[in-house]
């Protein structure tokens, strides 16, 4: 998210140099309101290693997954460098 706020920032000041100043300000106070979320997203990383997050969030959420499992593995098969088989998926 930042580096696409930073890109718009850019590309509106090469728009309108004269409101450059705006655009950069609003980038910084943007990029400021992630730090408590980053900083939470961090320590789950740190606390939850390797953890398949995705998948047990929409399930905690009470989501009706649509994503086809061959997709899903997919995605999983080229994600992980060196694997091989993909993992068998136990819920639907």
């Amino acid at each position: 998210m930042p580096a696409v706020a930073k890109a718009v920032s850019a590309e509106l000041s090469a728009f309108r140099p004269d409101q450059a100043k705006y655009f950069s300000d609003n980038e910084q106070m943007f990029e400021a309101s992630l730090k408590p979320w980053l900083d939470d997203i961090a320590k789950f990383k740190s606390d939850h290693p390797a953890t398949p997050v995705a998948d047990y969030l929409l399930q905690a959420l009470g989501a009706d997954i649509k994503t086809p499992n061959t997709l899903e593995m997919a995605a999983i098969m080229t994600a992980i460098p060196g694997r091989r088989t993909a993992p068998l998926r136990t819920t639907c």
